[in-house]
C-alpha cells in the first residue's frame, strides 16, 4: 500500500509536507545525521518512486549509500554513476577494499575521471 498522505498537487504542498516532517522530528535525531556518514554499503537501485531504498533494506537514514538511476543501469560510460561509485570507494571503501580501489587510481596518477567529468 501507499504510506503517505496522499498525492501531492504544487509545490508548495511539498514544502508544507516538508515543514510539517521537520517539525516532527525529534532534535536529537536530526543532531545524529550531522556527522559525516560512514555507511557500509552501497545501494545501486532504480529511480522508480515506489521503491524507497531504506524501507526496502529496513535501514536508517545515514545506513546506506544510495545511487539511483533509470532501469538499474550502471556503465561506464555514465559520468553520475561514474563519479557516485568513486566518491563512495574514496569515501567508504578505500582504506578497506584496496582491490575495488585500484579500479579507481591508475598507476597512482589519480582517479578514471568520474568525478572530474561529473564536475566539469
Amino acid at each position: 500500500g501507499n504510506e503517505g498522505p496522499g498525492p501531492i498537487d504544487t509545490l508548495e504542498e511539498i514544502l508544507e509536507r516538508n515543514e510539517e516532517w521537520a517539525a516532527a522530528q525529534d532534535p536529537a535525531f536530526l543532531r545524529g545525521l550531522v556527522p559525516a556518514q560512514r555507511p557500509s554499503y552501497m545501494w545501486l537501485g532504480c529511480s522508480d518512486s515506489r521503491i524507497p531504498p531504506n524501507k526496502v533494506l529496513g535501514v536508517g537514514p545515514g545506513e546506506v549509500f544510495v545511487h539511483r538511476d533509470i532501469a538499474n543501469v550502471v556503465h561506464w560510460s555514465d559520468v553520475s554513476s561514474m563519479a557516485v561509485l568513486e566518491y563512495a570507494v574514496a569515501s567508504f571503501g578505500g582504506e578497506a577494499c584496496r582491490g575495488v580501489w585500484a579500479l579507481w587510481v591508475r598507476g597512482g596518477e589519480g582517479s578514471n575521471g568520474g568525478s572530474s567529468a561529473w564536475a566539469d
